[in-house]
């Protein structure tokens, strides 16, 4: 844990930036599209939490063999993908009046976590 405590720091100053971005979009979106605060602040810490611990397990993959890799983080990717596709739709049947402000608040997070989590992988596995 000591070893990424570096990655956990920057990965929480990042998200700082995603939400900060939602706050400033839900001045000029229209109100259903307006991603409520708490979904905000919930998006973050989720995506925060999903992002360190898939960065962990896909630094481990490549420390214990680094030519399962690729196929560790094809893998992660694709099964990350669908099922944040399903709690998006899971939501958006639970909650069809409010859906859009949560769609645009997942879908700014889930860009923005995917690219740090691409740089910072590059970056680390180069090391």
């Amino acid at each position: 844990m000591k070893g990424h405590l570096p990655y956990l720091l920057r990965l929480v100053l990042f998200s700082l930036i995603p939400a900060s971005l939602l706050i400033a979009l839900g001045i000029v979106l229209k109100p259903e599209l307006k991603p409520a605060y708490y979904e905000i602040i919930g998006l973050s810490v989720f995506f925060l939490l999903v992002t360190f611990f898939i960065h962990r397990f896909l630094v481990q993959a490549n420390a214990k063999n680094p030519a399962q890799f690729v196929r560790a983080f094809t893998g992660v990717i694709a099964l990350k993908m669908f099922i944040f596709l399903f709690l998006l739709l899971g939501y958006g049947l639970a909650n069809r009046s409010h859906f859009g402000g949560f769609a645009v608040a997942f879908l700014v997070m889930y860009a923005s976590f995917m690219a740090f989590e691409s740089w910072a992988l590059i970056r680390d596995l180069r090391k």
